[in-house]
């Protein structure tokens, strides 16, 4: 997984989160609270399924979870409710964010693919 960058560029989400895009790094708590405030558990069972990055130190008895930003961001798209050709520019924007360039490439083929097999 890539290390987390801290961008600018993202502006138009901002408005989703009460935290600024000075913060890179959120307690389980927080994410919780951004997420329509959820349990902290549900925080953990998202890390869980691969729904949010996270670093916790491995030399500490009590694992204290970070959890990035732009992976609370992700979370927050993934159950908007909106049409999606009108936010395009925006998914694209997080997506850069999110991996190299590679990766991203093989993300949009694998979405390419997926929309295909869609009912229309």
């Amino acid at each position: 997984m890539p290390a987390p960058r801290q961008t600018t560029d993202q502006a138009e989400f901002d408005f989703l989160m009460p935290y600024g895009p000075g913060r890179i790094w959120l307690n389980p708590a927080e994410a919780a609270r951004c997420l329509g405030g959820c349990t902290v558990e549900h925080i953990y069972d998202l890390i869980a399924e691969g729904k949010l990055e996270y670093q916790t130190p491995t030399e500490r008895e009590k694992r204290r979870y970070k959890i990035t930003r732009r992976s609370v961001l992700a979370a927050l798209a993934e159950r908007c409710q909106f049409e999606p050709a009108e936010h395009l520019q925006r998914v694209l924007a997080v997506l850069e964010t999110l991996t190299s360039r590679a990766d991203l490439q093989a993300a949009l083929q694998q979405l390419g693919a997926q929309l295909q097999k869609a009912p229309r």
